[in-house]
């Protein structure tokens, strides 16, 4: 065996796990969906996630309830290269740890050194979870009740929760994606109305890992190009939002979306490529103004429509808005998304915005396995 080579491959694919979020997936690992299934809101995040009740500012929030588009002004706003980024919190230690992995594979003569150096490494991380997140808004245009998209948006998640055994799940996920939306408003605008057709692009790729496959050279055959799953799929996502008639200081208001209606299947490609499911999702705020300032808070459930853990569905948050000064208007939040802490902030001005968060987020698929804590960063331009 080319031992040069060997540790070559072994390079290759952590850099494929850390530093790439362009490659895919096919449901052998046991690491969940998100929700919503493309384009989270780092602004979102920052407040449980929660998002259905709240007034839409930007063209993209139509991903969590298309009815906001009819909060967007009367005049046409466009954005173009929007950065999205967001990681886990203990990435960066184990990226150096790699790297270190790297140098230990070199300095080892025989195989079996070679699996005591691997097995070093997994034990200190064993039980670990970490992802990487990636969204480029290319491009987007919203006026009052009209919203277009084109974005791109890649996740790659690395598991070794698999205490048993040596190994590692990797899960990635890579769309392109092109949407339309429209809203319309009933009853002197306290029902809006939203739908929203997505077509998608998709990159996959979902494989366990073994130590195996990296010492025995075989990494070409579980990774390799020719096992990348790509296809393309329609979806479609409707939403309502109620300005309930009453207490009007507090403006409660109630919503409800179905995302990915009948389930977004892909065609046209590689069949093998898994069917996004659809999401009931339904949500209950309220929405002052206090003076000069707006506080919004709201509470609500996710993924209704899955045999899952309740505490993995829950979505509460705050955010309050803060007049603008000197061109500045900053807005913070807190709340916790699915049982775990989330906290954030913007800063806004006429021309951009920047977003930050940190919050936890379900490792397990349908029950409360354990958080994995996260930070999230956004700047978007604006003409």
């Amino acid at each position: 065996m080319n031992r040069r080579i060997r540790h070559l491959g072994l390079t290759m694919v952590f850099g494929c796990l850390f530093l790439s979020s362009s490659i895919i997936h096919a449901r052998e690992t046991n690491i969940g969906d998100q929700y919503p299934s493309v384009a989270r809101s780092v602004r979102a995040l920052g407040m449980g996630n929660a998002f259905l009740t709240m007034r839409g500012r930007r063209t993209t929030d139509m991903f969590y309830n298309p009815a906001t588009l009819h909060d967007l002004k009367p005049s046409w706003r466009f954005s173009a290269f929007g950065n999205d980024v967001g990681f886990s919190q203990k990435l960066i230690p184990m990226v150096k740890d790699l790297f270190d992995l790297s140098d230990d594979l070199k300095n080892s003569a025989t195989d079996d050194g070679d699996i005591n150096v691997f097995k070093t490494f997994f034990n200190k991380h064993v039980g670990e979870f970490q992802s990487v997140d990636y969204a480029l808004t290319l491009f987007s245009m919203g006026r009052k009740d009209w919203g277009v998209a084109l974005l791109t948006d890649s996740r790659t998640t690395v598991s070794m929760r698999n205490r048993a055994f040596p190994n590692f799940e990797l899960h990635t996920n890579s769309d392109g994606i092109v949407a339309i939306g429209r809203s319309i408003g009933l009853f002197y605008d306290d029902l809006v109305l939203g739908a929203l057709v997505k077509g998608i692009y998709r990159f996959q790729l979902d494989k366990i890992v073994t130590i195996g496959d990296i010492l025995g050279g075989e990494l070409g055959s579980i990774i390799g190009f020719d096992q990348w799953k790509r296809a393309f799929g329609i979806g479609g996502d409707i939403g309502a939002r109620y300005a309930i008639p009453i207490l009007w200081s507090v403006n409660p208001v109630i919503a409800v979306t179905y995302q990915d209606v009948a389930h977004t299947r892909f065609f046209a490609g590689d069949s093998g490529i898994d069917k996004t499911r659809n999401s009931l999702n339904a949500a209950i705020g309220i929405h002052p103004r206090l003076g000069d300032y707006e506080l919004s808070v709201e509470a609500g459930a996710s993924q209704l429509t899955d045999k899952r853990d309740i505490w993995t569905r829950l979505h509460a948050g705050a955010e309050l808005r803060f007049p603008t000064f000197a061109a500045t208007t900053l807005s913070v939040r807190g709340g916790t998304n699915q049982g775990y802490p989330t906290g954030g902030f913007s800063l806004e001005w006429p021309v951009a915005t920047l977003d930050f968060a940190f919050y936890g987020e379900e490792k397990g698929v349908v029950k409360r396995v354990g958080a994995n804590y996260k930070y999230a960063a956004a700047f978007n331009f604006y003409f």
